[in-house]
C-alpha cells in the first residue's frame, strides 16, 4: 500500500507566520511505537453539527433518513468507534435529540458566532478528553463504522498526528483522526488568526493522506465521500432509503 505524504503550498506570509509553530507541534506530536505500546490509548469522536443549513432549511441535521434524524447515522458510527461523542455545535444551535449510542454523548459549542467549521473542530477538541479524536460531520450518514475503526486503528500504530483520506489525488478534510494534544493547540491558533476553513488541518505537515487502495476494503461503496447539502442528496445514497424533511422537536 502506498501511503501519501500531503503538503501544500500556501501563500509566503501564512508560512512565515504560521508554518513554523504548527510543524514544531505536529513534529513533537509524531508518537514512537515504544511509546504507543507503554499507554492505554482512548479515542473520542467529535460530530461537526454547527453549519446553518442555508441550503437546506430549515434543518437538515433533523431531516429524517431511514426514519431517523440525519446525524444520528454518523452519530452511530463514531459511537461504535469511540469511547465518547462530543457534538459540537453553533453557539446559538438547538441541542436535538440523542440516540442511544452505548457510550458518553454530550454537546459542546462553539465559543464564536459563524466562525467556521474549523471553531467547531475547536470546540470539540477542547471537549473531549481522548488521545486520539475521530472526527466526522453531521451530514455525512452513509461513512462505515469500519472506515473509522480503520483509521483510527491506523493512527495509533503509527504515531501520526493526523491521519486523512485520499481521492483522486486530493485530500480530504473529513473524516480524519487527530492526536488531541497538538492538535487543540494548532486549530486554536488557526482560528485566532482567522482561518475558518476545515482543510487548514489536513494541510499540516506531517498528515498522512490514506489513498483508495487503503480505505477501499473498509467501505467499498466510498460511503464517505457522500455528504447532504441538499434534499436532493438524500436519494439514492447507499443506504437506498426514502427520505422525508421533518424538524424534530425534543
Amino acid at each position: 500500500t502506498v501511503v501519501a505524504s500531503y503538503r501544500c503550498r500556501r501563500s509566503s506570509r501564512w508560512r512565515h507566520h504560521c508554518w513554523p509553530q504548527i510543524e514544531t507541534l505536529f513534529s513533537s506530536a509524531q508518537l514512537s511505537s515504544a511509546q504507543l505500546g507503554s499507554v492505554v490509548v482512548t479515542t473520542s469522536g467529535i460530530l461537526l453539527a454547527g453549519g446553518a443549513s442555508r441550503r437546506f432549511p430549515p434543518n437538515k441535521l433533523a431531516t429524517e433518513l431511514d426514519g431517523v434524524p440525519l446525524f444520528w447515522h454518523a452519530l452511530r458510527a463514531l459511537g461504535a468507534a469511540s469511547s465518547e461523542v462530543v457534538v459540537a455545535i453553533g453557539r446559538g444551535g438547538d441541542e436535538l435529540p440523542l440516540p442511544a449510542l452505548g457510550v458518553p454523548v454530550r454537546f459542546c459549542r462553539d465559543r464564536m458566532v459563524g466562525a467556521g467549521p474549523l471553531a467547531g473542530l475547536a470546540a470539540g477538541l477542547d471537549a473531549c478528553t481522548g488521545d486520539w479524536a475521530v472526527v466526522v460531520a453531521g451530514d455525512m450518514p452513509w461513512v462505515p463504522t469500519s472506515l473509522l475503526v480503520a483509521m483510527r486503528d491506523r493512527a495509533v500504530a503509527t504515531g501520526t498526528a493526523t491521519t486523512a483520506l485520499l481521492e483522486q489525488g486530493r485530500v480530504r478534510p473529513l473524516p480524519c483522526v487527530l492526536f488531541v494534544a497538538s492538535a487543540r493547540a494548532v486549530v486554536a491558533g488557526l482560528v485566532a488568526r482567522g482561518e475558518r476553513r476545515l482543510r487548514t488541518i489536513v494541510e499540516t505537515p506531517g498528515t498522512e493522506a490514506l489513498p483508495e487502495d487503503w480505505w477501499r476494503p473498509h467501505d467499498g461503496r466510498a460511503g464517505w465521500l457522500r455528504d447532504v447539502d441538499r434534499l436532493e442528496d438524500l436519494a439514492g445514497g447507499p443506504s437506498a432509503a426514502a427520505s422525508r424533511q421533518s424538524q424534530i422537536r425534543s
